[in-house]
């Protein structure tokens, strides 16, 4: 679920270790996310999220401090950074549980999603953050630049491109 959370939620590491099942609303397919610099934001959850939450509470933190770490209700963001980069690692995808977020951006980005939606999601104040977490491929540029028009008012094609 951690994974989940980092790819499908763009969630960062300290707020996948806070999260909680009251944070997720499964009515209205919701997710409140105590983020950065004590900021609270609500994101649309996606269906991933909302089948595999079946499984864990509806109330109190999703992944408890082990005893011992009694003082701290959840597990800390360096527990979940590892277990994340473990089980990447296991699955032959050695990755850090950050480079999911970056996944999240480009891949939002590269289906077509508005980058100001994009913005949103990922819950960054300026644009310009926004931009250092999402790649651009070269299919979506060349899908870019086939939209410009010609003086005469036509279409470029792809096709045309090359004449």
């Amino acid at each position: 679920m951690m994974i989940l959370l980092a790819a499908f939620a763009g969630l960062r590491v300290h707020e996948i270790a806070k999260f909680r099942g009251d944070d997720l609303d499964r009515v209205n397919g919701t997710m409140t996310i105590d983020g950065k610099g004590g900021k609270v934001a609500t994101i649309p959850a996606h269906a991933v999220i909302l089948a595999e939450a079946s499984t864990f509470p509806r109330n109190g933190p999703w992944f408890p401090a082990y005893a011992a770490q009694s003082d701290r209700e959840h597990i800390t963001a360096a527990a979940v950074s590892k277990a994340i980069m473990d089980t990447m690692k296991r699955a032959g995808h050695p990755t850090k549980a950050h480079q999911l977020r970056h996944w999240y951006g480009t891949s939002l980005l590269g289906e077509g999603v508005d980058v100001r939606v994009v913005q949103t999601l990922m819950r960054h104040e300026n644009l310009s953050t926004t931009a250092l977490y999402t790649l651009v491929h070269q299919d979506q540029q060349m899908a870019g630049i086939a939209q410009l028009r010609t003086p005469g008012g036509t279409w470029l094609r792809p096709e045309t491109l090359a004449a």
